[in-house]
């Protein structure tokens, strides 16, 4: 694949909360964005996520970025601004983009659980808004998984501390430039990312409910302040009965910490139908390898209207996003009906004349089969022509 030129892109009062079952639920959806982003089967569905340390966007990376119906700015943009604040990075790149087009939706990266120094919300919470084992410890969310980022953890449970996370999204809406916020790591609960941590099974029911409560309450607070009814909010690994959102961080047949756990093509059918937009990611992912063939064959499959695809290999323009795949210019055309299972192969039509067939517990074997006459995937010779 072709790549863009580099050189220059370039303790408080607690909350009494519901159950948390009584807020997270497969059957139940949200509603999508009065104007959802725009959306095409024309070619494969694609977004943008991704981030330049190095500095601003200059105009050719803003210009390719606006080719994109949605863009959240990962959380260190233009670190050569300075240590503070990555919203005014955000805000300055959303601008960029949107010089080129109005309409491409621009979200703002907030971590739902990590707090992050480079944000403005760091520096407004003290101590007491942030997590402490029954010791009164700080919580690291390094302590029980040695690759997580060394931060404290929000103390969700607090209205005081909800209050601050939703102070950001407010100011992120009073800009008029953003369509909404990405909530990072929106699937986290207190037994997976903390089992570790010595609190008790009453902490960490609040925390989980808090948790789920405040992404909730951002729902609100984005439908009712985003311009022009475009609000949206995408959770990383979750469905959430209140939010407008989804993103698959890492797509899979077998998915165990996704909410639900279990096969994320499953999860994506049902995603439009539950009133939220899909985005479908293959993380460690590169154009032209087994991983990108399988991933999108099976996005292919389980995609809805309002579903995108990406395959990168992490959160940098340079890592992935910035690449020119092939594959993403093919025709694809409008579904010509949901996937069939038969013999534990999906296959899908679509109407510019490319079928698609994929292995229901191997992914591996697949094949696109485009309506130019071109293949992706190693296994083609293993479906009929």
């Amino acid at each position: 694949s072709n790549r863009l030129p580099q050189k220059t892109i370039t303790v408080q009062k607690m909350l009494l909360l519901p159950a948390l079952a009584a807020l997270v639920s497969t059957a139940l959806g949200g509603e999508l964005p009065a104007s959802p982003p725009r959306f095409s089967w024309d070619t494969v569905p694609v977004f943008m996520h991704a981030m330049n340390e190095s500095g601003p966007l200059n105009s050719t990376a803003a210009r390719f970025m606006a080719q994109f119906p949605m863009v959240t700015i990962e959380k260190a943009q233009d670190r050569a601004a300075g240590p503070c604040c990555n919203e005014d990075t955000t805000v300055v790149a959303a601008k960029a983009i949107k010089a080129y087009n109005p309409d491409t939706r621009v979200l703002l990266y907030l971590n739902s659980i990590i707090n992050f120094p480079q944000y403005r919300l760091a520096s407004r919470l003290n101590e007491s808004n942030l997590l402490h084992d029954s010791h009164g410890r700080l919580v690291y969310l390094n302590q029980c998984h040695r690759h997580a980022p060394p931060y404290t953890v929000f103390d969700h449970r607090q209205n005081a501390t909800r209050a601050l996370w939703l102070q950001t999204v407010r100011e992120a809406m009073a800009t008029g430039v953003l369509n909404g916020v990405f909530a990072d790591r929106g699937r986290a609960s207190a037994e997976v990312d903390l089992g570790c941590v010595d609190l008790t099974p009453e902490v960490r029911h609040a925390w989980d409910a808090g948790h789920h409560q405040v992404m909730s309450d951002a729902m609100l607070i984005v439908k009712a302040n985003a311009p022009n009814g475009t609000g949206i909010i995408i959770p990383n690994g979750l469905d959430l009965a209140t939010l407008n959102g989804r993103m698959f961080e890492n797509f899979q047949v077998d998915d165990t910490t996704g909410v639900p756990p279990g096969s994320d093509l499953e999860t994506l059918e049902k995603e439009y139908e539950n009133g939220r937009v899909a985005e479908v990611h293959s993380d460690g992912c590169s154009p032209n390898t087994a991983k990108f063939n399988s991933t999108l064959a099976a996005f292919l499959i389980g995609a809805q209207k309002y579903a995108y695809y990406g395959c990168t290999q992490g959160w940098t323009l340079q890592t992935g996003w910035d690449a020119i795949v092939p594959e993403y210019s093919k025709p694809l055309g409008d579904p010509l009906g949901n996937a069939t299972l038969s013999g534990g192969v999906y296959t899908r039509s679509f109407s510019h004349g490319t079928k698609v067939w994929l292995t229901q517990k191997d992914w591996n074997q697949s094949c696109i089969r485009w309506g130019d006459g071109t293949e992706t995937g190693a296994s083609c010779g293993s479906f009929p022509h």
